[in-house]
């Protein structure tokens, strides 16, 4: 009884990491769309900056959301990189870098 018990709790370990693996890759797809999206928004600024359309405020605001649509990108990347990992670990029992 403990060894089926164990032996289910190791499987549905490893399901929950699979499914956190293809969340992570599903946010991380989202964060790089967000975070072009923002580039292109903050070409944009600058060029309508450079055209004297709007003000340097307007302007900063713009790269501070790229930025931190970068940064969410990065840290999503990573999140997925590890969780990643995490699944190799468990199926194959070593991880390589």
């Amino acid at each position: 009884m403990d060894l089926k018990q164990s032996e289910l709790a190791v499987r549905q370990t490893i399901e929950r990491a699979y499914i956190d693996a293809t969340n992570s890759l599903a946010l991380f797809q989202a964060a790089s769309s967000s975070a072009e999206a923002s580039n292109e928004a903050l070409t944009n600024a600058q060029f309508n900056y450079d055209e004297g359309v709007i003000s340097a405020f307007d302007l900063g605001l713009s790269k501070n959301q790229f930025l931190a649509a970068k940064s969410r990108e990065i840290q999503s990347k990573f999140d997925y990189l590890f969780k990643v990992k995490v699944l190799e670990f468990y199926l194959f029992n070593q991880i390589t870098l």
